[in-house]
């Protein structure tokens, strides 16, 4: 199943952005690379300014609220999911036993 979102923005004369995200993990994985490419489109178009002066940092922002909106993308579609600090847990009943939650992206 493919999971990748793409997309572009143009949000200045002097700025195009083009990005693809890789979805990963069979349940989230998805849902994950969509809420990533709208966090990171929305920030770096609201930010265009930063991105064009210093790109590591508006990057590094827009991965960070990207990195918040698959949280709280993954949290709304699973009621089972426990936020535990630095990650997500589901609760596995065939082993009744909790695991991991698999979902995330690249970019």
């Amino acid at each position: 199943v493919n999971q990748d979102v793409f997309f572009t923005a143009h949000p200045s004369d002097d700025v195009r952005i083009v990005a693809v995200l890789d979805g990963h993990g069979k349940s989230f994985g998805k849902t994950a690379a969509e809420a990533a490419a709208e966090a990171i489109r929305a920030y770096l178009c609201a930010h265009c300014e930063m991105l064009m002066a210093n790109p590591t940092e508006a990057l590094k922002w827009a991965f960070q609220e990207a990195h918040n909106a698959v949280r709280t993308s993954m949290l709304s579609c699973d009621e089972t999911l426990r936020d535990v600090g630095d990650f997500l847990l589901q609760f596995v009943d065939d082993d009744s036993a909790w695991d991991a939650a698999d979902g995330g992206t690249t970019a």
